[in-house]
């Protein structure tokens, strides 16, 4: 009768493993800094095409969504950098960077 209650807790120590993993394991971390990565670049692909193709104040908007895409990403160099970018387009059409 004393394997009765081990089983139990090892059962029970098995499933909050698993439901800790499924609910923000290391794979679940690294698929979002994946994502994140990706909008970023997406917002970076969309920066460039403003510049070829868009007006002054496209760029300012463009160059803030790529800033915020490196902020949530976590990605404080890269952000710091697209702050600056953001800066000089926005103020290029009289808009302060936020």
């Amino acid at each position: 009768m004393t394997s009765c209650p081990s089983f139990a807790v090892s059962a029970i120590v098995t499933l909050g493993l698993l439901g800790a993993a499924a609910c923000g394991g290391p794979s679940r971390q690294t698929t979002s800094t994946v994502d994140n990565t990706k909008v970023a670049s997406d917002a970076i692909e969309q920066y460039n095409s403003a510049k070829r193709d868009g007006r002054p104040i496209d760029l300012c908007v463009h160059a803030r969504v790529v800033a915020s895409a490196y902020l949530q990403a976590k990605d404080e160099e890269r952000y710091k950098i697209w702050k600056e970018t953001e800066a000089t387009d926005c103020g290029a059409v009289g808009m302060r960077p936020q």
